[in-house]
């Protein structure tokens, strides 16, 4: 699965709207070339014909704002139903992840995953893409024109361009490394408020809101200098741009003037190719904007990849399910061994709970009963043959069919927005 996958999906969508990008670029080229027309016209005094060549250049504009409005309604409404999506098949995959994913990662860091970084691909995915595929169409039809007037005034007014796109390479680079390092800070800013939330009971039992206060303000601040660090950068690629960009139009004035003085191009070519290169200035400028929004989509991509890599630990059983009864099962533990992370948890347990008995776990903190409650539920893995239900290894018995045989309170009390009967 790559990044494009999920509008690929949207494939008819979004070719209307690259069809309509097209049209757009199109009609804009009207603006100029009546332009033009008309003041050669007034220059040659042949005022006549200007109110319609007027009318024309309306009529182009008007053209290119409906054409306009298309083409982003249909790319960022498929991008939307493309974050849709993808929202939705990582909500999936994550209910396939087992309680190990969540000791080792943090609520904050997952659901800055599954809303920033989110946010962040789908902007690339509307915005990034219309202006990719705007700034192609833009250059390929004004250059078209442009060389139809003065092929060799053209390269000269475009000669700054082929820097700007190695500029762009090179702070896109730059951009790309900052990005992750915001997004990935911020995840932790995020697991670090979910905790202070989670736990605000015990900080103000035992006293120590300075102290969490004092790790939020740090992280806070890493936070900052990491999104300083992103601004500067994008700070710098807009003026460069800029200043690339204006310096075709003065490359135009300069050697365009002494072509109109020779007689080479009229004063109407002049006027015409200032409006085709003044059309370039936009798609230039958002070119820095663009490349930032593409790398930090990139950058954004990478943490939900994987996410999306991330396989569950424990494996699910392929054997037949368990046969709906309402009679308790017979569960039996020969030598369970417990170990997460290299530490063993439980080591060597042995047990039997006969059907229609009450078992009481005892022990201290630490001891391993939530752990053992844990495995009997599948929580956790378990080495084969360590657990039989009915006669069966617990390890084959898929899931879904033994957690609707298990009735489990956790310790932590957690109420959904449901009814109380669903609860119960």
């Amino acid at each position: 699965m790559t990044v494009w996958s999920y509008l690929w999906r949207y494939r008819i969508s979004i070719s209307v709207g690259v069809v309509a990008l097209l049209a757009t670029n199109v009609l804009f080229l009207g603006v100029p070339y009546f332009m033009g027309r008309a003041v050669q016209a007034l220059r040659d005094g042949q005022v006549d014909g200007v109110p319609m060549l007027a009318l024309w250049m309306a009529v182009s504009a008007v053209a290119t704002a409906l054409t306009r409005i298309v083409s982003r309604v249909y790319i960022f409404n498929t991008a939307r139903s493309a974050e849709y999506d993808l929202r939705s098949d990582l909500f999936r995959h994550l209910l396939t992840l087992d309680a190990g994913y969540f000791r080792k990662n943090s609520t904050g860091d997952v659901m800055s995953r599954l809303t920033n970084d989110v946010q962040t691909v789908r902007a690339m995915w509307g915005a990034g893409v219309l202006n990719v595929v705007n700034t192609a169409f833009a250059f390929a039809t004004v250059l078209f024109m442009m060389m139809r007037i003065d092929p060799v005034l053209t390269l000269w007014s475009i000669a700054p361009y082929p820097l700007i796109y190695v500029v762009g390479q090179a702070f896109g680079k730059r951009i790309y490394k900052t990005s992750q390092g915001v997004q990935a800070e911020l995840g932790v800013l995020s697991g670090k408020i979910q905790e202070d939330l989670g736990g605000i009971q015990l900080i103000k039992t035992y006293g120590i809101e300075d102290v969490r206060r004092q790790t939020f303000v740090a992280s806070s601040l890493r936070l900052l200098d990491r999104n300083m660090a992103l601004t500067r950068v994008r700070g710098q690629l807009v003026p460069v741009l800029a200043a690339l960009s204006a310096s075709g139009a003065v490359i135009l004035l300069w050697i365009g003037g002494h072509a109109v003085l020779s007689g080479r191009i009229g004063l109407g070519q002049l006027i015409e190719l200032g409006g085709y290169v003044a059309r370039l200035v936009w798609p230039t400028l958002a070119l820095g904007w663009m490349l930032s929004l593409l790398q930090r989509g990139r950058a954004s991509w990478s943490r939900l990849a994987s996410l999306f890599g991330t396989k569950p630990q424990i494996v699910d059983g392929t054997g037949e399910p368990l046969p709906a009864s309402q009679e308790p099962m017979a569960v039996v533990i020969r030598d369970l061994t417990v170990a997460i992370d290299g530490r063993t948890l439980l080591k060597d347990v042995n047990l039997e709970l006969p059907p229609g008995t009450i078992t009481a776990v005892v022990g201290r903190t630490g001891a391993g009963k939530s752990t053992l409650v844990d495995a009997l539920t599948r929580l956790i893995d378990v080495p084969a043959g360590a657990i039989w239900c009915d006669g069966r290894d617990f390890t084959t018995v898929p899931m879904a069919s033994l957690r609707q045989q298990i009735g489990y309170a956790p310790q932590e009390a957690f109420l959904f927005s449901t009814l109380s009967l669903i609860h119960i």
